[in-house]
């Protein structure tokens, strides 16, 4: 998949378990969320990493810093960031899913003289995926390359700097399956936080952080959403991650357990152990 031709090595920037961290980062290009229960709790996650490790907070904008500091490298994709990455995510990812099943498309149309029956994500995939050219799939990868260089030079640059960055993960807000009224099918865009760390190479551990209520029109009562967060860490530091999490639900006395049902967090681990379905 692409995600694996995109992630070649900067061995500058490889994680050093004995470094301790220099600061968190904050791309303000996704903060605040619409949610203020939800950006209320972010940036108390964000206060407690800060006091758990006494770093400071360096709050960046990704969008900005890239009109200020552009590679030579990135000219003639147009000025600003968006322009640069627009429709990279939809001709990198979206043409390798598409044609990552070509094979089991063409051996079910054989056996069954039919196309295979999918919902209605992977139709519309299959469908704009047959669309993007290898010349266009190929550009997308190298403007993939380019940024992540420029991630790199940016955000960790040089191997004294060992940050982590915090980032919001979905709106808190509810989602029921049975809405017919979401939109279309979209290709996320490559600046998108969720395609940061596969960019990077980098790992990342989604943490529950805290819940916000809401009424739900199923049951008619008050319910809780989950709010989680995403924390990235330097490339080949994936322990070191898990014991960094660990640190701050500990130091903040978060939960490092949550249950299924009606809310994550609770406070009778032995009622949830006796009801639970074999």
């Amino acid at each position: 998949m692409v995600y694996n031709e995109a992630s070649f090595e900067v061995h500058a920037f490889q994680a050093n378990k004995e470094q301790p961290l220099t600061s968190l980062f904050m791309p303000m290009d996704y903060f605040p969320v619409k949610n203020n229960e939800q950006q209320t709790l972010l940036d108390q996650f964000a206060l407690d990493i800060c006091a758990c490790f006494n770093i400071p907070i360096r709050k960046i904008h990704l969008h900005k810093l890239w009109e200020e500091t552009r590679p030579a490298t990135a000219h003639g994709y147009g000025y600003s960031l968006k322009e640069f990455l627009l429709d990279v995510g939809r001709n990198s990812f979206i043409h390798d899913f598409y044609h990552s099943t070509d094979d089991f498309r063409r051996e079910y149309e054989r056996r069954f003289e039919a196309s295979p029956p999918v919902n209605r994500v992977v139709r519309w995939r299959w469908e704009v995926g047959q669309s993007i050219t290898t010349t266009q799939r190929n550009d997308a990868i190298r403007r993939l390359n380019i940024y992540k260089t420029w991630l790199f030079s940016q955000v960790f640059r040089d191997t004294n700097n060992n940050p982590i960055i915090l980032l919001p993960v979905g709106p808190a807000e509810e989602n029921y399956r049975d809405d017919t009224s979401s939109e279309s099918p979209v290709a996320q865009e490559a600046w998108d936080q969720l395609w940061l760390s596969p960019i990077l190479g980098a790992p990342e551990i989604t943490v529950p952080i805290g819940q916000v209520p809401f009424t739900s029109k199923m049951t008619n009562r008050e319910e809780m959403l989950p709010v989680v967060a995403s924390l990235v860490a330097a490339p080949r530091s994936d322990l070191c991650l898990i014991d960094v999490v660990k640190r701050i639900l500990e130091f903040s006395k978060r939960p490092t357990r949550v249950a299924t049902g009606r809310q994550m967090f609770v406070d009778d681990w032995d009622v949830v152990e006796r009801t639970r379905t074999p």
